[in-house]
Formats: structure tokens, sequence, C-alpha cells
């Protein structure tokens, strides 16, 4: 017997009320996932000069009575020192884009990620930057206080940003020892017990790998991992003192029983072509696919520790020589990270050469090249006009090394003046007894009266004969 099933009319409004709602919430989500926020964490702050007896004092951890230390914030507190990087003042504090009244490097960076982002087809107004600053002092137990204040406060603003109907996509940034601040995110929410978060992606940027982080990266907190790095910078295995766990600091992350990472971390060498030793070779005539030919043999300038990070006018680390001047390699990383995801999302442990004479990229491994383009001239020529001006009209590394050497003064001056206090106050709390004390002579002194007293009373003459009492 055929049986025939009837949809019923009464149910009909439901359906429609749950599927409307459904349709609503799928893209109320859609909308509000569609925000960006990106935050930058600078690295260590490097002083002028570090007293030689003060490095075993720093290996071991005991930094709060050094000259270093005071340097230091000295250094950090000032805005001349933060001119040249995306460093703003200690904490988590937004860069605005609107009604700048001071304009600092972290205002260039952000105005030459939102050019990069608009060629990508993403809506700049809805990408929020952040900075997050800290001490910069070489300590690792410094560096997991910063994190467990990035992690407070980050968590705040993403409470803060919800309450606005804002769930945005968290892009962490670090640069050097930052990075290590980074990591230590999913330990500090573990032992402090906080509200968790999802990373969409971590990068990090000439960060020194050291154990005592290193195997953060493989929690469920970051979702992708990009770690840059170049061979010319000797900084980033130097670190032989704030780790408890290593001597040398290394480049790559790495497991425990040499295994093979996840399919989330993707570690890339950072090269740039400087030119092509091919003789007449007219850079205006040939485009980024020449960029895999033997002929086109390239010759290679790759970036130093600070040209990582700082802008040219900022340091005197910057080769004037440098390809990409006076540009920092970390400007283009929404560039390159979007060209990896696009071009080979399959590619784990690979190389990044950039030629910007032609305006390509190539990828490569062992086994092979993928050539892509890098940014158009028209766009390269404008963030160069851009950070030119900036350049121009706020940094100046004369007065900047004279304000440096000013405050490094005045560091020394604060320090002298604590230790004055210190040793003042020591002095005060162990001040002497003023009760006469039984030295030497005194005690001998004592010693013979006593004899010649026990003498004259029992007449023992001969023993007084030898001890007067005078």
């Amino acid at each position: 017997m055929n049986t025939k099933q009837y949809f019923p009319l009464h149910a009909l409004p439901i359906q429609i009320i749950l599927i409307s709602f459904s349709i609503f919430c799928s893209t109320s989500m859609q909308a509000t996932k569609s925000h960006q926020l990106y935050v930058f964490v600078h690295g260590t702050v490097k002083p002028p000069e570090i007293p030689f007896s003060s490095l075993f004092q720093i290996m071991r951890d005991e930094i709060d009575s050094l000259l270093y230390k005071d340097v230091v914030e000295h250094l950090r507190r000032d805005t001349y020192y933060a001119r040249g990087q995306a460093m703003q003042d200690l904490g988590l504090h937004p860069i605005t884009l609107d009604h700048i009244t001071e304009r600092t490097s972290s205002h260039t960076v952000a105005q030459l990620y939102n050019i990069q982002l608009e060629t990508q087809g993403i809506d700049t107004s809805k990408v929020l930057y952040y900075t997050f600053g800290w001490s910069g002092l070489l300590s690792d137990k410094k560096r997991y206080e910063a994190s467990v204040n990035l992690y407070k406060e980050l968590t705040q603003e993403l409470n803060h940003l919800a309450t606005q109907g804002i769930f945005p996509d968290i892009h962490l940034i670090g640069y050097s020892h930052g990075g290590n601040i980074l990591l230590y995110l999913p330990e500090v929410r573990k032992k402090e017990k906080l509200q968790p978060f999802v990373v969409k992606q971590l990068i990090t940027l000439a960060t020194p790998i050291q154990r005592d982080t290193a195997f953060f990266v493989f929690d469920d907190m970051f979702q992708s991992v990009y770690n840059f790095y170049s061979l010319d910078d000797n900084v980033q295995t130097a670190d032989i003192f704030s780790s408890k766990h290593q001597f040398f600091s290394k480049r790559l992350f790495f497991t425990a029983n040499k295994e093979q990472l996840p399919e989330k971390i993707k570690q890339v060498r950072i090269r740039i072509i400087k030119k092509f030793r091919k003789k007449h070779t007219d850079t205006e005539k040939i485009n980024y696919t020449v960029l895999t030919h033997k002929k086109y043999k390239p010759v290679y300038k790759d970036p130093g520790h600070s040209e990582l990070w700082c802008f040219k006018s900022c340091t005197h680390y910057y080769r004037p020589s440098f390809p990409l001047n006076p540009f920092p390699f970390m400007i283009f990383l929404p560039t390159i990270i979007h060209t990896i995801q696009t071009h080979c999302p399959d590619l784990h442990n690979l190389t990044c050469s950039i030629a910007p004479t032609v305006h390509g990229m190539v990828f490569s491994t062992q086994k092979e090249k993928i050539t892509a383009p890098f940014i158009e001239k028209t766009t390269y020529e404008k963030m160069k006009v851009i950070s030119q001006l900036f350049e121009q009209t706020y940094c100046d590394y004369e007065s900047q090394q004279s304000h440096t050497t000013q405050t490094v003064e005045t560091a020394k001056r604060s320090y002298n003046e604590r230790i004055n206090r210190q040793r003042s106050t020591h002095k005060q709390n162990n001040a002497p007894n003023h009760e006469p004390r039984c030295h030497r002579k005194l005690y001998l002194k004592n010693y013979r009266k006593t004899l010649h007293k026990y003498a004259v009373t029992f007449n023992l003459t001969s023993t007084t004969k030898h001890l007067p009492y005078t």
C-alpha cells in the first residue's frame, strides 16, 4: 500500500522563520568577522653600551640593580627612540589615522599596510592597528611579565569590541624578542587561567628561537604561523644571555624528536635581489617572469637585523645600498603572506627572493621555483613617497643620536642618585653602636687591673712584679 507524505502547512511559517534567522546569523557573522586586528610588538631596546661586569648578572636574570636597566628604561620612554619603528608608549595602544597630532612611524606603517590591503580587496575601514610596548630589557622574566600584560590588555580590548558587534581576526607581529612575548601567550593563558581567544596569524620576524618558548608554537591558540628570518642577521642567534635552557638561540622552529613540523607553520628565508649579473640588463624592459631563467643570475643583498624592522633614517645599521631603501622589510608582510597563500600554500620551508627592480618574487624550495608579482610600480612609488616624506619631516639621525646621548647621561645621573640614596639608607639602618667597644688595648688594661687587685688582696707581690698598673 502506497502512502503519501504531505508537508504540514501549519509548520511553514516556523520553517521560514528558522531559515531566515540562520541566513541572518551567517551574514551578520560574516560582516563582523571581516574586521582585521593587527598588533605590532617591538624587540629588545639596545643601549649604546653594556658594561662587561653587567653581563654575568644579565645571564642570571638579576638586572634590577644595574645601570643597564636604568639606561634602557630611559631610552624606552624617549619618543625619539620610537620614531623609526612601529612603537608607541608602554602597553597596548591603537594607531589612529584620523586627527593625527604628532605623526610617528607607527602611523606610516599603518598607512602603508592599508595601501597593500586595498590592492587585495580588503576594506581598510575595518582594519584595526595596535602597538604593544614593553620594557625592552634582555630578560626572560621581563618578557613573560610583558606577555601577561599583553594578554590581559588584548582580552580587555576584544571584549570592548565585542560590545560593538566586532569580532576581528587577530594578526600578531613580533620582531626579535617581541616574538617570544607572543609565543608566551598560550603559557600565560594556562598559568593565569585567563579568557581564551584564537590568533589567526602569528608572525615572528628575526625572533631568537629558544627552548623556553619554542614549543608553545604548537598550541591550538595559533591557527597559522609565519616565521621570517635572514641568514645575514647575526643578532638573531647571538643571544647567549637570556635563555635558561639554551646557550645560542636558533632561527627555525624545531620539534623535540626532529619530527616534521605541523602544516600550520611556514618558515620563510628572506633574500633581496639587488641586481642581475648579466651584462646590459635593462630592468625596465624585463618583468618578474625572468627570475627563474638561468641567464639572469641575481646578486643578493639580504637584510640585517635592523633592516627587517627599522626605517633607514633612524638607525646607522641600515645600509644605504640596501635594495628596499628606505623601507624596512616588515612593511611588505601583507603582500608576501597573501602571495604565499595564493601561489604556494603547500610550501612550508621555503625561500622568498624579492626583486624590487622588476617588481617580482620567487618562492623556491629544493624541488621547485614559483614566480609571482610583488607590488606594482605605481603603488611602490606611492609608498616610497610617503616613507620619504615621513623621514624628511620627522626623522633626523644626527639629532636622534645627540638626543640618545643626552638620555643616557640622564639615566646615569638617575642611577647614581639612586645608588647614593640606597647607600645612605643602608648606613642609617646599620649605624654603629656608640657604646665603648672592648678593643685589644682596653682588654689588656682591664686584664692587668684585675690581676693587680687580685695580687694586692692576697699579697702576691711576685705576681704583680711584672704587671705594673699604670
